[in-house]
């Protein structure tokens, strides 16, 4: 059984807001995330999940019925084996980024999370919420999801160990959001896993040592420093995807004007516009 490392008082009764616990780092035995179909071409059963119009009805305008079936298009048996294989035997619980019934719109991943529980025996969390702030779901620039984490709400098991999981996999600061919230306060993620993205299969969620090492060599070693000033979390609590997305930017598209202040800048102005917009 892996080992469990909580970061707040068990039984205590008092959530540890998200604000106050945006990322965590990550373990070194986290597995990656399993995805279970592309995101923009055919999957097994035929369908594509960036066209698909079960998947547009169930994320545009929360319906119900139209989410089951995109679930039932896309969903992979191969996967539910991987996540079963991390599964140690307690009391289990799928969990998924929701908003609030009254602010919900989005019930695709919800309905994704309700059907992993029911394939593989487990509970469906339903009482963990995403504060419905920064509009994230169809904004896919990585300034403006770094610089607008996301935020939740609602009551953790303690000593229970939880599976996140979303419909689609972007950069994965959403996963690792809600990781932290869970493990904050008392619980432990034990695996994730999305239903669509590209590639399908098994992705690197946790940012290797060798990203952090790349990272901690630019901007003359100052990066760790600056996001822990401004994102209240360093490089080690990065997603994989994110470290390499930063890199990217860093070595090319903003290579010849880049500093640390038009990055401060940057994340500074899509926090007012997520605020005022």
């Amino acid at each position: 059984m892996l080992d469990k490392n909580p970061t707040s008082d068990e039984g205590s009764g008092n959530p540890i807001s998200s604000e106050a616990c945006l990322r965590l780092p990550w373990p070194d035995w986290f597995p990656p995330v399993t995805i279970h179909s592309p995101y923009g071409s055919k999957s097994v059963s035929g369908f594509v999940y960036c066209k698909d119009p079960d998947v547009n009805c169930a994320k545009s305008i929360g319906d119900v019925d139209a989410a089951f079936c995109a679930v039932d298009k896309f969903i992979d048996a191969s996967a539910l084996e991987k996540i079963s294989q991390n599964l140690c035997g307690i009391t289990t619980y799928v969990v998924a980024p929701a908003k609030p019934p009254d602010a919900r719109r989005n019930v695709l991943a919800l309905t994704f999370a309700a059907i992993i529980a029911q394939e593989l025996g487990l509970e469906l969390a339903d009482n963990i919420f995403q504060y419905p702030r920064a509009k994230r779901d169809r904004n896919g620039n990585f300034v403006f999801r770094i610089a607008n984490a996301p935020e939740f709400f609602g009551d953790i098991v303690a000593n229970a160990d939880y599976v996140v999981v979303d419909d689609v996999l972007t950069y994965g600061g959403t996963l690792a959001g809600l990781r932290a919230y869970i493990e904050c306060n008392g619980g432990r993620v034990i695996c994730m896993s999305t239903l669509a993205g590209n590639p399908p299969g098994e992705e690197q969620i946790a940012v290797t040592p060798s990203s952090i090492a790349s990272l901690s060599r630019m901007e003359g070693g100052k990066l760790n420093e600056f996001f822990l000033e401004v994102l209240g979390y360093g490089l080690d609590c990065f997603t994989e995807r994110e470290a390499g997305k930063l890199r990217s930017l860093l070595q090319k598209e903003w290579k010849k004007n880049f500093s640390l202040d038009f990055l401060r800048k940057r994340i500074l102005r899509e926090r007012h516009e997520a605020a005022t917009g």
